[in-house]
């Protein structure tokens, strides 16, 4: 687990103290969240499909029901990040944030993605008189994990997950015919990262309609990227047990709607077009004009400000893998690709199956 934090953040790390005292052009930085809200709105849905992927394409009626731990990563983008951070630095990082990375990584993380880890706990239960079976998988980082000794220093994360979905078999496994199911559900997935700039951050032309364009410094502030997405998901499966192997192949589809927000939190000064530092009453009249246009226009406050973009997204993949039954014991390997992006994922689940 820590190699895989290692390598998401391992880009970031190298940027403190890097950013450029030369202000980046508020419009500029607007328009790169802009793009890191679109580049992870397939990624994000993607992410979200992380646990209740089971060897057994159908458990079996009810009582049949297991319970399993899963651990994994999938592939975000490198360049959403790069576009963002590169623009605050003022093109210091030339929008990629790749270069920072020993060339092995580079090319990974350019290829499939930045490893970003999950891990969920999961349980499925068979139904009553149809043949189908009910998944449920929540996903969080437990209050007894000391992110300190997981992250680099300065680094937090958050990662919430909660899903379930419903199987269906269409086709029962007799002989040499597999077992083939479909199935539908809906996750969400919320989380994020956070870490310190490092020095001082300068942003030119950030402009509020009927009060002027201001310029605003944030003070060695911190700076973290939120994201949250609720998604469909419709799949179809087919298995087949051969002794005490079980490899299956599946393709699925996602469709969701996802948040991504951006921002820098610390103790802002904001200069007018005269050069002048505000004063408290032109602060609260900005900070009520900001509210008014609602979440989609830039917020400016005394601590910060910040950014979000909505979009909706949409995301293929291709799964598969194998589990290795032993009696109600199984170990289960899953890979995933994502046919847009082309980002990978991967992930193992240890499960008792009754």
């Amino acid at each position: 687990m820590k190699k895989i934090l290692f390598l998401l953040f391992a880009c970031i790390l190298t940027i403190s103290g890097v950013f450029a005292q030369d202000p980046a052009d508020f419009e500029a930085v607007k328009d790169a969240f802009a793009a890191f809200a679109d580049d992870l709105s397939s990624a994000l849905p993607f992410a979200s499909t992380i646990g209740l992927n089971w060897s057994d394409s159908y458990i079996g009626n009810f009582p049949h029901l297991g319970v399993a731990l899963s651990a994994g990563a999938v592939g975000l983008p490198a360049e959403a990040f790069g576009k963002v951070l590169g623009t605050l630095t003022g093109g210091e990082l030339g929008g990629d944030m790749l270069d920072f990375l020993p060339p092995e990584l580079a090319e990974f993380g350019e290829r499939f993605g930045l490893p970003f880890p999950a891990a969920a706990l999961e349980a499925r239960v068979g139904g009553l008189l149809l043949p189908f079976d009910i998944g449920l998988k929540v996903g969080f980082i437990p209050d007894e994990v000391d992110m300190g000794e997981i992250l680099p220093a300065g680094m937090s994360a958050t990662y919430e997950l909660v899903g379930a979905d419903v199987r269906l078999r269409l086709v029962e496994e007799k002989g040499l015919i597999p077992e083939i199911i479909v199935g539908g559900g809906v996750n969400r997935l919320t989380g994020g990262v956070s870490f310190s700039a490092g020095d001082s951050i300068n942003v030119d032309g950030f402009e509020v309609q009927g009060f002027g364009t201001y310029r605003i410094t944030l003070d060695d502030p911190t700076f973290g990227f939120d994201w949250e997405t609720t998604v469909f998901d419709v799949k179809a499966q087919i298995s087949k047990r051969l002794l005490i192997v079980t490899p299956y192949l599946g393709i699925g589809a996602t469709m969701g709607k996802s948040k991504v927000s951006g921002g820098a939190y610390t103790n802002v000064n904001a200069y007018n077009e005269m050069d002048e530092l505000i004063d408290a009453t032109e602060w609260a009249e900005i900070q009520q004009a900001l509210l008014l246009l609602g979440e989609d226009v830039p917020q400016l406050s005394e601590t910060g400000f910040t950014i979000t973009n909505s979009k909706s997204g949409f995301a293929t993949r291709v799964y598969g893998g194998a589990s290795l039954n032993l009696l109600f014991i199984k170990l289960d390997i899953t890979g995933f690709y994502e046919l847009l992006s082309q980002s990978l994922g991967l992930s193992a689940a240890l499960r008792v199956q009754f």
